[in-house]
C-alpha cells in the first residue's frame, strides 16, 4: 500500500514566508508595545475635577438679605436655581465683561472681608486679594478686565492690575469715595462725598473730569462711552410757596399743582417741604442738562440703567405731587430717539428698584419691595422689553447681574 505524500505549498508561499518571516514576529510585538503605550497614556479619572454644566442663561444674585448672604444663579429657561459659593457672608460681586469670570467679597476670620476670583467655567473660588482686617468690597471689572477697581472700610477707591497684582489709590485721600463704575472707552468714574461730584479718570492719565452731583447715586454710562446719566436734585423754591404756606394748604392741591409741596421721601402733608425733586440728568464734556423735561410735575426719578444697545433707559419714578402720590416707585422706560417715556409698571403699593438689563436688551430684571407690608422680602423680577412675560424668579434675593 502505498503511502500519500502532500504536495509541497506552493513556490511563492515558501518565499514570501521567508523573506518576511520577521513581520511574523516584529508585528504582533508593535500591536502589543502600542497597547501598552496607550494605557499607559490614558489619563486615570482618579482624582480628576468634574467640570460642571455651563451656566444657562439668567442672573447671578445674593440672598438672603440678614446678613448670611451667598451666591445664586437662576437659569432662565429652567427656573434651576445654583448656589455658586458657599461663606459666611458675601457682600458684593461683579461679572466681567466676557461672563467668564466673577469676583465678590468675602467676610473673613479678621474682620474684614477679602476679594475671591471664580472661574465661571470651573466655579472653582481662589484668592484674589487678602484684605486682613480691611474691607475690600464693590469691585468692578474694566471692560476688557485688565484692571479690577475696589472700595475699603475707608472709603477709598483703588485699582488692582490683574496682571501683575500691582495697586494704586485713584480717589482723593482722606475723603469718602463710592461707587467705582466703568466705561466702554475705559474710564473709570467714581462719587466723592465731600465734594459732591464724580470723578473720571483714565487710568495711567492725571487728567481727572469733574462732574458736580448733589445725590451721588449710581450712575449709567451710555453704550458709548461719551456721556453717562444721573440722578440729580432739583430745586423748585422759585415757583413753590414757603414752607408756611404749603403746610397750611397741604392736602388740597390738585394734579399737575404746586400749592402743596410733599417730603420727598414721605407722603403729601407729613413733615416740612424739602422743596426738591430728583430728575435725570445726562453728563458729557463737562456740561449737564436735563434728559428731558419733566415740566411742572412733581417727580423722584431715580436708577438710571442704559441698554446694551443704547436704545433705552431704564428708571424708576414716583410721583410727588398729592394726586398721584404712591407709596411705591415704578418702573419706566426712555427711548432716547424719539424721548418718548412710558411707564412699565403700575403696583402703586410696591417699589421697583435695581433696574439691570439683560445682553441682548430684550429683557429687565429688577428688584420689587412691598410698601405696605413691610416685612415682606425683596423679589426678584423679570420681563420682557416689550412688556410681556412678567414672572417672579426668586424671593428675598438682591444686587441681580446678568450672565453676558
Amino acid at each position: 500500500m502505498g503511502v500519500a505524500k502532500l504536495a509541497p505549498p506552493p513556490y511563492n508561499f515558501i518565499m514570501l514566508s521567508q523573506r518576511n518571516r520577521w513581520l511574523l514576529i516584529a508585528v504582533p510585538i508593535a500591536l502589543i508595545l502600542l497597547w501598552a503605550a496607550q494605557q499607559r497614556g490614558t489619563p486615570s479619572n482618579e482624582g480628576a475635577i468634574e467640570l460642571p454644566p455651563p451656566l444657562g442663561r439668567g442672573l447671578i444674585y445674593l440672598s438672603p438679605a440678614d446678613g448670611t448672604a451667598q451666591l445664586f444663579h437662576i437659569d432662565l429657561a429652567t427656573n434651576e436655581i445654583t448656589q455658586l459659593a458657599a461663606a459666611d457672608e458675601i457682600k458684593s460681586f461683579d461679572i466681567s465683561a466676557d461672563g467668564g469670570s466673577l469676583v465678590y467679597s468675602e467676610a473673613n476670620a479678621q474682620g474684614g472681608s477679602d476679594l475671591w476670583l471664580m472661574d465661571l467655567s470651573t466655579r472653582q473660588p481662589a484668592i484674589l486679594l487678602d484684605c486682613g482686617a480691611q474691607s475690600c468690597s464693590d469691585a468692578a471689572f474694566s471692560v476688557n478686565g485688565d484692571l479690577l477697581a475696589y472700595q475699603t472700610d475707608f472709603a477709598e477707591i483703588w485699582l488692582l492690575d490683574m496682571a501683575s497684582g500691582e495697586r494704586e489709590q485713584v480717589s482723593p485721600e482722606e475723603q469718602l469715595s463710592r461707587e467705582a463704575q466703568w466705561s466702554a472707552d475705559g474710564r473709570l468714574s467714581y462719587y466723592v462725598v465731600p465734594s459732591e461730584r464724580y470723578e473720571l479718570v483714565l487710568p495711567g492719565n492725571t487728567n481727572i473730569d469733574l462732574y458736580p452731583n448733589q445725590t451721588g447715586e449710581r450712575l449709567s454710562w451710555a453704550a458709548d462711552g461719551e456721556s453717562f446719566v444721573a440722578a440729580e436734585q432739583l430745586s423748585t423754591s422759585l415757583e413753590l410757596p414757603s414752607i408756611a404756606e404749603a403746610k397750611a394748604t397741604a392736602g388740597s392741591a390738585t394734579p399737575q399743582s404746586t400749592e402743596a409741596v410733599p417730603t420727598v421721601s414721605s407722603a403729601p402733608g407729613l413733615g416740612l417741604p424739602d422743596r426738591l425733586v430728583s430728575t435725570l440728568m445726562r453728563y458729557s464734556s463737562n456740561e449737564a442738562e436735563p434728559l428731558f423735561d419733566v415740566g411742572d410735575n412733581l417727580v423722584e426719578d431715580t436708577s438710571p440703567t442704559f441698554s446694551p444697545d443704547g436704545r433705552w433707559l431704564a428708571f424708576t419714578r414716583k410721583y410727588l405731587d398729592e394726586a398721584r402720590w404712591t407709596p411705591g416707585r415704578q418702573l419706566w422706560l426712555y427711548e432716547m430717539e424719539s424721548g418718548l417715556a412710558l411707564a412699565f409698571s403700575d403696583s402703586p403699593n410696591f417699589h421697583i428698584s435695581a433696574p439691570v438689563w439683560s445682553a441682548d436688551s430684550s429683557q429687565i430684571a429688577f428688584l420689587r419691595s412691598n410698601r405696605i407690608a413691610l416685612n415682606e422680602p425683596l423679589e426678584l423680577w423679570v420681563i420682557q422689553v416689550n412688556g410681556s412675560g412678567a414672572r417672579l424668579l426668586a424671593v428675598d434675593a438682591f444686587a441681580p447681574q446678568w450672565i453676558p
